[in-house]
């Protein structure tokens, strides 16, 4: 049977712990329907199963035909039930708001939850920054009431193409995921599923064909996103710029309290990935070049400060180039969106 009081929630977010448990990340929100009230969310960070890792998706500039950004402003706040394809259902395999094999294998590890493979490397940020913004929230999952007097949403993560122990509540129309609506009007979307879920299911949600683990070449072990660095298809592909941070905190142009302009490299791929004789560039010809021992691991992602390719605030492009000279990743931004200090920006890729 599909899981139980599926909706989606529409809310503010007042705090985020990453690390509230082993496996779950524990938001708090609110949605203006009792001033009296906080709820919360359950994020899954690892699962309980044989392969505890997860699968990650980024959706910058989120904007499908369903479930339409229209739609979801028009929404009143709190939680409304949704059931079906005519509904504000998610299903991540049938709408086309994400592309299931660019999907990122994610491990955790609550001894080093900051390692650059973990899965709150990715969620953090984000959902920090919705917190401190106060964005919208648009949350999918499973409404639960506990006898305690708490109250809120859970299963926020694909519902579908289990043959494990959830095998019962597969279902099409009902997977979870969260859409963060931004004050300067840009959308983003954090979606989650087990490693042992798969790319494709029949009409009743059970699965067929590969798994993640299987088609992202991370086998079914459960391991450490890094264990398959040493296969020899490491391919460039895999790799794209994730993110940046154009207009760090401070007067343009001097010194920054923290961390500078800086660059986030994403690799998709099973395997590590050199960036010996890699550069990156902006769109005024300068260069950042990046050192011998630069690299991306597999599954995950690498920061670099670009103190020699400025990051302009009216907006520009970055370009990461191969040691051959070949474009590998090529992203933009306006000057709107470089506005805000200190703000990460995210890119389609």
């Amino acid at each position: 049977m599909p899981i139980s009081n599926y909706g989606l929630w529409k809310c503010t977010p007042s705090s985020w712990n990453g690390q509230a448990s082993s496996t779950h990340g524990h938001l708090e929100f609110n949605d203006g329907t009792n001033s009296n009230k906080t709820y919360e969310a359950d994020v899954n960070i690892s699962s309980t199963g044989s392969d505890t890792r997860l699968v990650y998706w980024f959706v910058s500039n989120f904007n499908p035909k369903q479930p339409s950004t229209a739609k979801l402003s028009a929404l009143d706040m709190g939680f409304s039930a949704q059931k079906g394809s005519s509904s504000l259902a998610l299903d991540f395999l049938r709408e086309g708001f994400l592309t299931p094999s660019a999907g990122t294998l994610v491990s955790h590890d609550p001894s080093d939850p900051t390692e650059k493979g973990d899965i709150s490397a990715y969620v953090d940020p984000v959902m920090n920054q919705a917190v401190q913004e106060k964005a919208t929230l648009y949350i999918w999952g499973s409404h639960y009431s506990d006898t305690n007097g708490s109250e809120g949403i859970h299963d926020i993560h694909m519902n579908q193409g289990d043959s494990g122990s959830f095998e019962k509540e597969n279902g099409t129309y009902q997977d979870g995921g969260i859409v963060i609506q931004f004050a300067d009007g840009s959308w983003h979307g954090i979606f989650l599923a087990f490693a042992t879920e798969t790319l494709k299911t029949d009409d009743n949600g059970d699965p067929e064909g590969q798994t993640f683990a299987q088609a992202l070449g991370g086998g079914s072990s459960s391991g450490t996103a890094t264990e398959y660095a040493n296969k020899s298809h490491a391919t460039k592909g895999s790799v794209g710029i994730e993110a940046a941070v154009v207009n760090p905190k401070g007067p343009d142009h001097e010194a920054t309290k923290g961390k500078g302009e800086r660059i986030y490299v994403q690799n998709r791929g099973a395997s590590d990935v050199s960036l010996k004789g890699w550069k990156i560039e902006n769109g005024h010809g300068q260069v950042q070049l990046l050192g011998d021992d630069a690299q991306v691991s597999a599954h995950s992602k690498h920061c670099f400060e670009v103190p020699e390719a400025e990051l302009g605030n009216r907006g520009g492009k970055i370009v990461l180039k191969d040691a051959d000279g070949h474009t590998v990743s090529e992203v933009s931004y306006t000057e709107k969106q470089a506005k805000k200090e200190g703000h990460l920006l995210y890119f389609a890729n």
